[in-house]
């Protein structure tokens, strides 16, 4: 079972969004994973293995983020190698995860 994501609660309280977090086992991220995101009815947001996101970009399972992060204020505090491999030909897909960085 993946880790528990722990909002911080000034997002909680502050970003007027109902956040529901919903752990899956590695076994599922394979094949259902794949086939729910086909469906339409895929999360929101997901922790994916890095290597994983020029695939996913690619089938429309990923949103771009330029937008969004461009508007982040802490975006410069990542070093530009770490941003490299969520830059697809689809966009920017991703962002790195590191305990140093908290994007909400």
């Amino acid at each position: 079972m993946p880790k528990p994501l722990i909002l911080r609660p000034s997002y909680l309280s502050h970003s007027g969004h109902a956040v529901v977090v919903k752990g899956v086992s590695r076994d599922y991220i394979q094949q259902q994973f794949v086939t729910v995101m086909a469906g339409g009815k895929g999360p929101d947001v997901v922790h994916v293995w890095v290597g994983a996101l020029p695939t996913l970009a690619r089938e429309g399972f990923l949103a771009p983020l330029d937008k969004d992060v461009a508007a982040w204020d802490q975006k410069d505090l990542i070093p530009d190698i770490f941003w490299e491999p969520s830059r697809t030909p689809q966009g920017l897909v991703g962002v790195p995860y590191d305990s140093y960085f908290t994007p909400c």
